[in-house]
This record gives structure tokens, C-alpha cells and sequence, in this order.
């Protein structure tokens, strides 16, 4: 009996003791993989020893609200129906604790006093949907393309959202919670649009999320159905798939403890420790099936298979203690 061979029937004899001891550590790995959070932002990519990367840092640094602006498109032109839409835009941003709210009705520009050449005075000259006021400054470069279209057309409204909650959880919220905000507005037939980093970060996350939640699902779906096809019997394919969820755990804890989040690149991770250690567990499975066959009890074929396959050895078969043939030489 070889050393392989006796430590795996010592573990078989201590199985409880074994399994209290995978049970802690999946426990351990649980709490930590519940730290992993998911991110699927496209900065992941650049590389963080680049000086390209530090200048870019630096200079968004310098712009951090540009990061975290929110855009609300109101199709329609000038009149009190569109400036009472932007209205109610603007006031729901600002009831959804956006900062810096800003729309062509509070956009304060400088005029040269009437009574005085020399004096500036600060006024918002829409604040009212006045049409001329609006005819008179619609090629303003400070305002069209940056408050209304170029074909004034259509009009955005304007806000930072808080740095406190540009993180994927307060992006997702933010969203949701616009959409159920304006979802009113659109009832009436007013097309508006929301935009901007936070919202299309959180729109990509969704989607990608939502997608490797079904390309998993469906992964293990099919591995499930494959295995029960190939061993039609419910115990096997029960105990390769229980035996990997600590694999996946162990692998989830440890991204948790290294703080390392789920990325584009990471998320294929748990379906690649599925069907890695589906193939190994199938390979394991099948073969205490040929040792028992043989007439070995489970326990035995279960060692037997473990100590031979951890030296990377297939287990000898009636079929592997024959000779090979010999070799015909060939002429010439």
C-alpha cells in the first residue's frame, strides 16, 4: 500500500472530521466572497503602471464633475409647454439629490446695463419661455449644443451627481430611480431621454450582469442535464455538483480577501472552476464505478482511484495489466 493509497483511507475513516473542516472553511470563504462586488467599468482595462494612466488620472481630477454628470433630453422647441417639461425635469433632479441643476430657464448670462455702457449686470433671461429673448441668443456658442440642440430642437437639463454615491450600487439606484421619476412625463407623450457616465455605467452593468447571470445559469443547466444523461444515477450527480461548490467558494473568498473585484475578465471564472472540476469529478466518478465493477468495496475504490490519480497515474484495469502488442516492423 503506498503512502497515497494511506492517506486517503485516513481521511475516509475521519470523513466527519473532514467535512466539519471543509464546512468552516467554506463558511470562512463565504463570508469574504460576499465582499466581492461586481465591476464591469472599462477603466478596469488600462493598465495602472502606465504614465499615460497617472496623466489621465491627474487630468480627471482636475474635471471630476464631468464624470459624474447626469443629462436629461427634452425633445420639443421653445414654448411654455417645453419650458414647463424641462421645469419638471429640473425639479426632479434636484428631488433626487442631484447637485447642480442646471436648464435654460436658470442659465445666467451677462448684459450690458441699459443705463450704464460700463456696468455688467447678471440676469436669466430665460427663465420665462419668451421667444425673442430666445431668437436673439439661439446661436450663443455658451448655450446651443450645450443647453439646446443646434436645431433647437430638442433640450437637455443638467446635473452632477453626488460623489458620495458615483459607485456602481448609488449609479443603479440613481437610474431606477429616474425612470420611475419621469416615467409620469412620458405617459403624456413627451419623449425624454436620460444620458450621461452614471447612466450608461449603470446601463453597461446591467447588461453585462444580466448576461453572465444567464450564460452561468444556463452552463450549469446543461452540465447538470450532461451529467445525469451520462450516469442516470441522481447520487453521482449530486455529489460532483455539491463538490464543487467549495471550489467555488474558496476561489470567490480569496477575490474577496484580495479585494479583487468581478470584472469583464473575472466573471467567467466560476463557469471555468465548474467545468474544470466537472471533467475531474466525472473522471473520479467513473472510475470507482470501474473499480467497484471489479468487485472493491466503496471505500477502497474511492482510495484506490484518489492515491493513483494524485500521481497523475490512471489506476491499473484488467485492460492496463496486458502487454502491448508487439511492433511489426514495417519494409524498407
Amino acid at each position: 500500500m503506498t503512502r497515497a493509497e494511506r492517506l486517503f483511507r485516513s481521511l475516509l475513516e475521519a470523513r466527519r472530521g473532514v467535512l466539519v473542516g471543509v464546512a468552516l472553511v467554506c463558511g470562512v470563504a463565504a463570508f469574504f466572497a460576499a465582499k466581492v462586488r461586481p465591476n464591469y467599468d472599462a477603466e478596469a482595462f488600462l493598465p495602472t503602471w502606465d504614465a499615460r494612466r497617472q496623466v489621465f488620472e491627474e487630468h480627471r481630477r482636475s474635471f471630476e464633475d464631468d464624470d459624474r454628470q447626469v443629462l436629461v433630453f427634452v425633445a420639443g422647441t421653445m414654448g411654455p409647454a417645453t419650458h414647463a417639461h424641462l421645469r419638471r425635469v429640473a425639479e426632479l433632479l434636484g428631488d433626487e439629490g442631484l447637485e447642480d441643476v442646471r436648464w435654460i430657464g436658470n442659465a445666467e448670462l451677462a448684459a450690458a446695463d441699459r443705463d450704464d455702457p460700463f456696468t455688467l449686470r447678471v440676469e436669466a433671461p430665460f427663465a420665462t419661455p419668451d421667444l425673442e429673448a430666445f431668437e436673439a441668443r439661439r446661436d450663443d456658442p455658451l448655450l446651443r449644443g450645450r443647453l439646446f440642440s443646434p436645431g433647437a430642437d430638442a433640450f437637455v437639463v443638467r446635473a452632477v451627481l453626488p460623489a458620495e454615491r458615483d459607485t456602481v450600487e448609488g449609479q443603479l439606484a440613481t437610474e431606477a430611480a429616474l425612470d420611475a421619476a419621469l416615467a409620469p412625463l412620458r405617459a403624456e407623450g413627451v419623449d425624454v431621454r436620460v444620458a450621461g457616465v452614471p447612466i450608461l455605467k449603470a446601463r453597461g452593468f446591467r447588461l453585462v450582469q444580466g448576461d453572465a447571470s444567464r450564460f452561468l445559469a444556463l452552463g450549469l443547466a446543461l452540465v447538470t442535464l450532461w451529467l445525469f444523461v451520462a450516469l442516470r444515477r441522481l447520487r453521482d450527480v449530486a455529489a460532483i455538483v455539491l463538490s464543487l461548490l467549495p471550489a467555488i467558494l474558496v476561489t470567490l473568498g480569496v477575490m474577496g480577501v484580495t479585494d479583487t473585484p468581478i470584472s469583464a475578465l473575472t466573471s467567467f471564472i466560476p463557469l471555468l472552476v465548474w467545468i474544470v472540476g466537472v471533467c475531474d469529478a466525472l473522471h473520479l466518478v467513473t472510475e470507482v464505478r470501474a473499480k467497484r465493477a471489479e468487485g472493491l468495496s466503496e471505500h477502497e475504490s474511492v482510495a484506490l482511484i484518489h492515491a493513483f490519480l494524485s500521481r497523475g497515474r490512471r489506476p491499473p484495469t484488467g485492460e492496463a495489466d496486458r502487454p502491448p502488442p508487439p511492433s511489426i516492423p514495417t519494409p524498407g
